[in-house]
């Protein structure tokens, strides 16, 4: 537990004169980073009311009958089965606030400055959604593969390996099933090179299938910005007063680029959210559970919780480079 040291001699000054408090939008954060990748996501959550697990359908082969014929030809009669499905299994996720009577009973009446169970349900909050953004992030094998699917087993730098959704991507018949990777090296170099080829890989000259969001870490946003300063311009804001040199937010091929903290370093993502579902138990998606006290404790406990998985459709809509530098 963090805490300041103050030592205090209870004279004239301190046993006539209380300190000023300072209340101005609650206690300020000095922890948390931007959230990006599951901001982005809560928007276009996918609420279901239950299930055993989370069935995607996909269609994965075309249909071999189709071909020229002339008069009395046979037609071609052989089945086909171009569907099949993929399986996605729910995860849970829970925070606790937790706190004494004595705290309860203290933080009280005038002597309470702020609610410190409203603050520590606060930052619970706070601290379970960066700690799912992690998840959304990663590979999904943390904690015995308890955690969520992250981005980093959807789009994989090896995406030839590894089953997910229980189809198997290394198997050649599977390919359908993997992701676009490459690497990149200097992007001052190859950078905007590699971003043009990457985008047409995972477009695939399907109207639906261009990126419509870009994640990238801290340092590969700015190396994109460095790459775009002499396109930058001066312009003039309304009453002359000020100059905007930079971007209020960067895009490419008309889709924004995003930073996030937790993104793997020195990554560049291409996502289509037409194919990448964070699906949700409309019943349990930080659902507060009832404050209650342990029978052989003064306390009191609340947990959030959480059921749902990160899911997708179409792993070839998405793209990663990796191994950028400057």
């Amino acid at each position: 537990m963090a805490t300041t040291s103050l030592s205090l001699n209870y004279g004239d000054m301190l046993s006539t004169t209380l300190f000023k408090w300072w209340k101005s939008g609650g206690i300020p954060d000095q922890i948390f980073k931007g959230l990006t990748l599951f901001k982005y996501l809560d928007k276009r959550v996918e609420k279901v009311d239950g299930g055993d697990r989370i069935q995607i359908p996909i269609m994965w082969q075309e249909n071999p009958t189709a071909g020229s014929y002339r008069h009395f030809d046979l037609l071609n009669m052989t089945p086909s089965e171009p569907f099949t499905s993929a399986f996605f299994d729910f995860k849970q996720f829970a925070v606790g606030i937790f706190i004494s009577g004595l705290e309860m009973l203290a933080n009280n009446g005038a002597s309470q400055v702020f609610n410190l169970w409203k603050q520590r349900y606060n930052s619970a909050v706070l601290s379970a959604q960066k700690r799912l953004n992690d998840h959304l992030w990663s590979d999904g094998t943390g904690n015995n593969s308890k955690d969520f699917l992250g981005i980093q087993a959807i789009v994989s730098t090896t995406p030839t390996t590894g089953t997910i959704g229980g189809i198997n991507r290394a198997t050649a018949s599977n390919a359908f099933w993997r992701n676009k990777a490459d690497t990149v090296g200097s992007f001052e170099s190859n950078g905007i090179k590699k971003l043009r080829e990457m985008w047409v890989d995972v477009s695939e000259n399907v109207p639906a299938g261009k990126p419509t969001v870009h994640f990238v870490d801290p340092d590969t946003y700015t190396r994109y910005e460095n790459t775009l300063q002499p396109l930058e311009r001066f312009t003039q804001v309304t009453g002359g007063q000020k100059g905007d040199a930079g971007f209020g937010s960067l895009t490419w091929k008309q889709a924004p680029v995003e930073f996030d903290n937790a993104c793997p370093a020195n990554s560049w993502y291409m996502l289509n959210t037409n194919f990448l579902h964070f699906v949700v138990h409309k019943d349990c998606y930080w659902k507060p559970t009832e404050r209650e006290r342990p029978v052989d404790q003064h306390a009191y406990a609340q947990h959030i919780l959480l059921m749902g998985e990160l899911c997708f459709s179409a792993a070839r809509f998405f793209g990663v480079l990796s191994s950028i530098t400057d």
